[in-house]
């Protein structure tokens, strides 16, 4: 740290990680700070204190840091879908879902942005948008057997048994050695 140039915040931001895997949130969350003061557009530097404060609960702080993080840098859908999940842990799942839809439309080929989105439309009994984003995540990610599984969940919330039953027999089929599936299966049989 003390040999880089004063500008680079990256020695800050990786000391603050360092301090922060090892369990020594204050000192991190020092280190997170001095980076923000060394430069003041810097957005990394937003996202560890956030995250901080989201270990200890305090999920508004959290929240108002990762809004600031997005104003610098609106393209970044992974500042967005880090807002979501502080919002969806803080029990918003309406300002979630807007979070996590702006991820989706920041980055709309990232396959986790739409499964993310269509999980917490199951959680919030939105069963039909549910599979809209489900369907994009598959489609992103054909192979990914954990994708069918979630669809099948969405497709028998939604009384659609027999493509529950398809979805859950595609996630069996693309990985055999997973038991649950085969037990699942025989459950909705």
């Amino acid at each position: 740290v003390a040999q880089r140039d004063p500008n680079d915040i990256s020695s800050l931001i990786d000391l603050g990680g360092a301090l922060e895997y090892g369990d020594e949130y204050p000192q991190a969350l020092r280190q997170y700070e001095k980076a923000l003061r060394a430069n003041q557009e810097a957005s990394e530097p937003l996202l560890g204190i956030a995250d901080l404060y989201k270990r200890y609960g305090r999920f508004k702080d959290s929240i108002l840091n990762l809004e600031a993080a997005i104003k610098k840098e609106p393209g970044n859908g992974f500042y967005r879908i880090k807002l979501a999940e502080t919002l969806r842990e803080a029990r918003e799942r309406t300002r979630a879902l807007v979070a996590a839809q702006g991820a989706v439309a920041a980055q709309p080929d990232d396959s986790y942005y739409h499964y993310w989105t269509g999980d917490l439309l199951i959680e919030m009994e939105r069963f039909d948008e549910a599979l809209d984003f489900l369907r994009a995540a598959i489609e992103l990610s054909p192979g990914d057997d954990f994708l069918y599984l979630r669809a099948a969940v969405a497709f028998w919330r939604a009384h659609r048994r027999e493509e529950a039953i398809k979805a859950l027999r595609l996630a069996s089929e693309l990985d055999p050695q997973k038991y649950l599936y085969h037990g699942l299966l025989s459950i909705l049989l």
